[in-house]
């Protein structure tokens, strides 16, 4: 949590030693997105891996899908993989300020996002 943070916490009597930092869910599975809409070229392809990617998000192995995200990255090309890296530099950047730990944060019975998600792959 910055000093920002941390200072309006203790300006609105929040307990700072109880306070979680976290990227909302479904704001992150829009960057899912982004990154299936370029590393996946069919509709069906774009939505399994969607559904893979979100559910390893939303059970605490961000890591493991950073990790498998670079993998796909090797074999795109051009545009493409610009916008995939870009993805990949942005779920890096919370994962490593500790803020995609839904399941943990789920686990205290604690809300991950502020909105519902859905997957709908462009018409063709």
């Amino acid at each position: 949590m910055g000093l920002e943070t941390y200072s309006m916490l203790q300006r609105l009597g929040c307990p700072t030693f109880s306070t979680y930092g976290l990227l909302d869910f479904y704001h992150a599975t829009e960057h899912l997105h982004l990154f299936a809409d370029a590393a996946k070229s069919q509709p069906k392809e774009r939505i399994t891996w969607f559904k893979t990617a979100r559910s390893l998000l939303k059970r605490g192995q961000a890591a493991a899908l950073i990790q498998q995200n670079r993998a796909i990255s090797k074999n795109i090309s051009g545009e493409h993989r610009s916008i995939i890296n870009s993805q990949i530099q942005y779920l890096t950047k919370f994962y490593q300020q500790g803020r995609l730990t839904y399941s943990h944060i789920a686990a205290m019975k604690m809300p991950i996002g502020s909105g519902e998600e859905r997957f709908e792959p462009p018409s063709s």
